[in-house]
């Protein structure tokens, strides 16, 4: 008999040249860049600081975990996918939203739904979905910013002092347009209640 053929095998990702890994993230990174641009005009600059916190947090747990793995660093760092899960991570966050929340749910991406699986490639689920996934199973009341059950009065009043706990202590919460920082919802919720929409809101 004659000895089977040898068949040369690689592990995911498999890129065609000329595109790469990091030509890919940065595409998408720069396909971004107008909703992070339209974000900050109507909510504020509160996104751009959770992103900050989000790429820092996804760069060190990317680098801790190769380094557990004995995996080169600057190949992987350099490639862009940890930075775009911390930016898609950030924009499912209110702005203002408590600054722990959004290191913990890149760390989680990166290390548990990432890593855990065996790096970019092998991971069977979206890293930034099973950062939202934990925040809507363990932190669903930080992640909406919802503070109560009071309805429209509470929220107005919030907004008037324009002081709640946020992404830091004090501060006004609300946009240019009226929007709170702190609700996710509050442009649809500024005329509900613990007992139902208010009907002025759609004209009743």
């Amino acid at each position: 008999m004659t000895a089977p053929l040898p068949f040369a095998t690689a592990p995911a990702p498999h890129v065609v040249a000329p595109s790469s890994v990091g030509r890919v993230m940065r595409q998408v990174l720069y396909a971004l860049v107008p909703t992070v641009a339209l974000h900050v005009v109507f909510f504020g600059p509160g996104l751009l600081i959770q992103i900050v916190l989000g790429v820092v947090t996804a760069l060190a747990a990317e680098a801790a975990a190769l380094r557990l793995r004995g995996k080169p660093l600057p190949p992987f760092l350099l490639d862009g996918s940890a930075i775009i899960t911390a930016v898609l991570l950030a924009l499912c966050l209110p702005p203002l939203a408590p600054w722990w929340l959004v290191v913990s749910g890149v760390a989680f991406a990166i290390l548990l739904a990432k890593h855990l699986f065996g790096g970019l490639g092998a991971n069977p689920f979206n890293p930034a979905m099973v950062g939202y996934a934990i925040w809507t199973g363990s932190f669903a009341k930080q992640r909406s910013g919802s503070r109560s059950n009071s309805g429209a009065a509470s929220l107005r009043s919030r907004n008037k002092k324009g002081r709640s706990r946020g992404l830091w202590p004090g501060g006004a919460h609300t946009s240019a347009l009226g929007f709170s920082l702190a609700h996710v919802g509050a442009p649809l919720r500024v005329g509900s209640s613990s007992r139902g929409l208010d009907e002025k809101t759609f004209g009743g």
